[in-house]
Order: structure tokens, then sequence, then C-alpha cells
């Protein structure tokens, strides 16, 4: 299923993030970090990225950057819709003001509400997703460009991405793996311990047996 996968939310007067909610892990911080210094003076601007399985949405509006990253699949729709979304929560939360805040200064609370409008917009069909009137338009006119265009020659990334689901999985089979080694390990350790009772037995025995000979002798 195609999600949203990171979200990040800048101002024009900080480089650094104000907050940044994360379901995967992997180098893409740094690709978004990018993204929003070179969008960073485009005021007033939505614009999308591709970049190999990957989508970059970004929408700059009055000092406030709001980027998502998402599969490449995901509708730009629903991903605009949620940017949207998140522009309006914080200029309900913080006003203009939040033009100014330092680095990583949102409240914890307000990233938990972020994180839970990724996870409904995930769960969601398209056809549940509302933009408001407003902004149809401005999704209708956003053109998607390849990123590779816009960052410097040599500088190009690869893109390293491991989802939530994607760990748990190769978790489980790793497990999966260690008990398995794990049991043909005992096995082994069992069969070699049999092994030596054998001999042990077979030693003890021929004492026994030499020893007795002896004494009939």
């Amino acid at each position: 299923m195609e999600k949203l996968i990171y979200t990040l939310i800048s101002s024009q007067n900080n480089a650094a993030p104000l907050g940044e909610i994360s379901f995967a892990s992997g180098n893409f911080q740094l690709m978004a970090l990018k993204i929003v210094e070179k969008c960073r003076q485009d005021i007033d601007t939505s614009k999308s990225f591709s970049y190999d399985k990957y989508m970059f949405h970004l929408s700059n509006k009055s000092g406030i950057i709001v980027l998502c990253m998402c599969d490449a699949n995901y509708s730009n729709r629903k991903a605009f819709s949620f940017i949207f979304s998140v522009r309006d929560k914080i200029f309900e939360t913080y006003g203009l003001d939040i033009q100014n805040a330092i680095a990583f200064s949102l409240k914890k609370n307000f990233i938990e509400e972020i994180k839970q409008l990724m996870i409904q917009f995930n769960s969601e069909e398209d056809d549940k997703i509302k933009i408001v009137s407003k902004n149809v338009d401005e999704v209708k006119n956003i053109m998607v460009q390849n990123l590779e265009k816009i960052i410097e020659r040599g500088e190009k990334i690869e893109l390293l991405v491991s989802k939530a689901d994607e760990l748990e999985t190769n978790a489980r089979m790793f497990k999966k793996k260690a008990v398995e080694v794990k049991r043909v390990f005992c096995w082994k350790n069992w069969k070699i311990t049999m092994i030596v009772v054998l001999i042990l037995i077979v030693i003890v025995g021929l004492v026994i047996f030499l020893a007795v000979g002896i004494k009939l002798d």
C-alpha cells in the first residue's frame, strides 16, 4: 500500500526544521533538507519532485514550509491535502509567530497530532479525502519535476528508505532464522553429546571387561 513516509516542517527564517515525523529510517532527511533549502525563497508556491521510487511534495506559504515524502504511486491530491491540513493546523495553533520559532520547537503533543494525521491519510481512501475548494486549482497546476535536475552535479544521492513494516518483516525473518540456526546447533550438540557418551560407555565397558578378565586369570 502506498503511504506517506515522512513530514518536515520548517520556516523561511530558519534553516533547521521546526519538527519532523517519520515512519521509516534512511537518509531521506538529507534529501528533504536540500529541497527545502533550494525552495526556501520561492514564496507562496507548491512543488512536487520525483526521485527514484518516491515523491517529495512541498508547500511554502506565508513563511511556513511543509514537506512530505511518499511512495511514487501515492496520490498527489492526497499528499497536498495532507500538507494543507498540516499548514492549517500550524496557523491555528501557533499563528504567524511560528515564522520566528527556533529549531525543533514544535510541541510534542502537536507533533503527535501531525503523526495521527499521517496515519489518517494513509488509511483513508482517496475519495474520502476532502480538499478545501480554494486549494483545488493550486493542486492542479503543480508540475512534477525530476529532483535530479535541481541538485548539483555530483550530488546524486542513493535514497535509502527502510519502512517500519519492512523493518518488522525483516525482524520476524531474522528471528525465525535465528530459531532455525539455534535448533540446528542444538541438534548437532545433542548428537556430539550422545557420541561422546557412547564412546565413554564403550571405554568404561572395555575397562571393566579387562579388569574382570584379569581377576579371573
